[in-house]
């Protein structure tokens, strides 16, 4: 006899009349759920192909923000900006800033600071004038040359030259010879011209840490200045040829041993040379300069009836102030892209003091009649009166007048 607990009764449920029959709903879960999965597995693939998406484009916004941004997020920059916050030292009052003018050697851009060598120290200042760095430089004859965050001082006429950054003195060079020339590159590596008992000149190439990486030397040529762009190396100096004397440039690779590429500049003395970042190079010469486009082709920039009064390179512009013969004051500055053409010629007024770049196209030209501040197109914009003003350089988008007893900044 079954027990009565394993008696099951089941009972048929009502349907209402017009009511479709319930179906089981074992099966057709089973197919949705295959449905669902199948679904899922696809949103879940979405999804993570649009993180990575995600992921990389963020990767490349951070990775370009640190590139252009290098300058003031390197460790250098940082460990400064920190002992700034942590000590509340180095913290200026702006500008005006109080220095003695005529102590000044030259001045310039390091990375984010201004870079100002003395007869006696090399000074870097903040953007508020705070003094952050403060070297002894006991040079006979100074020089400063700077590139990125490097600046090179060296003792022309000497054998001695320092590398610095904001942080230290990166290392010093002792040479055999006494020096003409130096140039410093972006990367630390820096280019030196010495006068050479064996030669008439010779070229010592060293890295950011000291070594010797490229020497040339020359029995004929006597070499004035020299520029220096990651493996491109350019000289300009003099040589006679058929009883003449003329200049000459030459460019050269100092990963390679072939022979430089030489072009000759008759009827001109080349006082600069420089390699703008299109790879093209101007040599400055007081009669003429030489744009150098390529091996096969250079354009020669005539001043006419004039004479060069002061020149500056900014961006991939070459500037020239050129002047009258006999005349005090009053000239034109004439700016030339890298294929030698002129892209503006603007006048100006007073004696010509001083001229830089803003490294934008434009110019900075200080004058007994004032400062100005000359756009990329062309524009003349005055900013003001300095009666003592000796010299401009710009920095932090600001022109930094340096006085007889102070520096000035102005916005332009």
């Amino acid at each position: 006899m079954a027990r009565k607990e394993d008696i099951m009764i089941r009972r048929r449920k009502k349907v209402m009349p017009g009511e479709p029959p319930k179906r089981s709903t074992e099966e057709p879960i089973e197919h949705r759920t295959a449905a669902d999965r199948r679904n899922g597995r696809r949103k879940k693939q979405r999804r993570r192909l649009l993180k990575r998406m995600l992921a990389f484009v963020l990767a490349v916004v951070v990775v370009f923000t640190l590139w252009i941004n290098w300058d003031v997020l390197n460790p250098e920059y940082v460990w400064t900006w920190v002992k700034l916050q942590v000590t509340g030292g180095d913290t200026g009052d702006g500008f005006p800033h109080d220095i003695e003018g005529n102590t000044v050697v030259d001045m310039d851009t390091v990375g984010q600071q201004l870079c100002v060598l003395t007869d006696s120290y090399l000074l870097m200042f903040n953007s508020t004038a705070g003094e952050t760095v403060r070297r002894p430089c006991a040079f006979a004859k100074p020089a400063l040359d700077t590139a990125g965050k490097y600046a090179l001082v060296s003792e022309i006429g000497g054998k001695r030259i320092r590398l610095e950054t904001l942080s230290k003195t990166k290392l010093e060079v002792q040479t055999e010879a006494p020096i003409v020339a130096a140039s410093v590159a972006e990367n630390g590596s820096f280019a030196v011209v010495v006068e050479s008992t064996s030669y008439q000149s010779e070229v010592w190439v060293y890295n950011a840490s000291g070594k010797q990486k490229y020497h040339w030397s020359s029995a004929s040529m006597l070499v004035m200045d020299v520029a220096l762009d990651g493996n491109t190396m350019a000289v300009i100096g003099t040589n006679v040829a058929n009883g003449a004397l003329q200049s000459e440039l030459l460019v050269m690779n100092i990963t390679s041993e072939g022979d430089p590429i030489r072009t000759t500049v008759p009827d001109t003395l080349l006082h600069e040379v420089h390699i703008f970042s299109d790879g093209r190079i101007a040599a400055v010469g007081d009669t003429s300069s030489l744009m150098y486009i390529s091996e096969k082709k250079q354009e020669t920039i005539r001043y006419q009836d004039r004479r060069l009064l002061g020149y500056a390179f900014s961006g991939k512009r070459l500037g020239l102030l050129l002047g009258s013969h006999g005349a005090k004051s009053g000239g034109i500055l004439q700016s030339c892209n890298t294929s030698g053409e002129a892209v503006f010629t603007v006048p100006f007024s007073g004696a010509q003091r001083w001229m830089d770049a803003d490294n934008s196209g434009g110019y900075l030209l200080l004058t007994s009649e004032g400062l100005s501040h000359i756009t990329s197109t062309g524009r003349t914009n005055g900013k003001g009166l300095f009666a003592d003003g000796m010299r401009v350089t710009t920095f932090n988008r600001q022109a930094v007048v340096l006085g007889l007893t102070k520096m000035e900044a102005i916005t332009y």
